[in-house]
């Protein structure tokens, strides 16, 4: 493990390079904190999840090169998607990985680790283009969809989802005065109109 001048945390894991900026260590810090499970859980329980999509995308022929945690966004950076069917394996492959988690850590009757990678698999699944469900939606539209069509559906439904967690966040904060599902919220509407 190195620390780099630039504000990153530098290790290698499973042949994979992880980067962590020190900018969404901080972020995540506070939008975790005074959760039962602590940040270090959270963390680890996101690395599996990364790593599923790593080791998905080797099956798949590609060679995930590294996995970088940025405020806003956590980027595997590998080869070019080839096919449909790679696409919707590799992006459900993270969210699998919290199911399988979630199910091991169930049966030991460890109900917050089983929440929180229950928590992280839901959340990644939903049909926002900055998340993995945004990824399996695109790869599930029809091939003759037009590339415009496609993103704009892609873009409407990301839009409406979005504001649907972002609403049911900043109600959250109001009655627990818990901020982290408005946060979220706030990151998916970022994410559909500066994400891919």
């Amino acid at each position: 493990m190195r620390c780099c001048a630039c504000g990153v945390i530098e290790f290698t894991l499973c042949g994979v390079r992880v980067t962590v900026s020190v900018w969404f260590a901080a972020f995540f810090c506070l939008l975790f904190a005074g959760q039962r499970t602590p940040q270090a859980g959270w963390f680890l329980y996101l690395l599996a999840h990364e790593l599923g999509h790593a080791a998905a995308a080797a099956v798949c022929g590609e060679k995930p090169r590294a996995v970088g945690f940025y405020v806003g966004r956590v980027r595997m950076v590998g080869g070019a998607l080839r096919t449909r069917r790679a696409q919707l394996l590799i992006s459900l492959s993270g969210p699998g990985v919290n199911l399988l988690l979630a199910g091991f850590f169930a049966l030991r009757k460890n109900t917050d680790a089983y929440a929180v990678n229950l928590l992280l698999a839901g959340f990644n699944l939903l049909p926002v283009r900055s998340l993995d469900g945004g990824a399996a939606l695109e790869a599930l539209l029809p091939r003759r969809m037009a590339a415009a069509r496609a993103d704009a559906v892609c873009r409407g439904i990301s839009l409406a989802v979005s504001l649907i967690v972002t609403t049911a966040g900043f109600w959250l904060m109001l009655r627990c005065r818990n901020p982290l599902l408005l946060m979220s919220g706030a990151l998916l509407v970022c994410g559909c109109f500066f994400g891919n």
